[in-house]
C-alpha cells in the first residue's frame, strides 16, 4: 500500500508492478533473469520505526480504517501481542543486453 510506504519513508513515491519493472529495465537496455515476488509477514513496528510521530499516528490510523477484507488481504494478525502484516517485496536479476 503506497500510503503506509509513504508515511513509512517520506522519499517513497510509488510501487510499481512487476510487468513495469520489465518493461522499464527492457527500455533501458537490460534483460531481465530472475524476477520474483515473495512476501514476509512483519511487525508493524517495520513500518513505524524510524517514522516521526505525526506519519506513525498516520499509519495507525489507515490501519484503523481498513474493512474486514482489506485487513485479510493484508493478512494482518496479532503475534505475541504485536500486530503483525504482510509485506510484498520483488527482487531482480538483470543484466546488460
Amino acid at each position: 500500500m503506497t500510503e503506509l510506504d509513504r508515511y513509512h519513508d517520506e522519499s517513497h513515491v510509488r510501487q510499481y508492478r512487476p510487468s513495469a519493472w520489465r518493461r522499464m529495465l527492457d527500455a533501458c537496455g537490460f534483460v531481465v533473469d530472475t524476477l520474483e515476488t515473495y512476501r514476509q509477514h512483519r511487525p508493524l513496528t517495520a513500518l513505524t520505526a524510524g517514522a516521526d510521530a505525526a506519519n506513525v499516528q498516520k499509519i495507525h490510523a489507515v490501519l484503523e480504517r481498513l474493512n474486514p477484507s482489506q485487513r485479510q488481504a493484508m493478512n494482518m494478525a496479532d503475534v505475541s501481542g504485536q500486530p503483525h502484516l504482510d509485506h510484498w517485496y520483488e527482487m531482480i536479476a538483470a543484466r546488460p543486453r
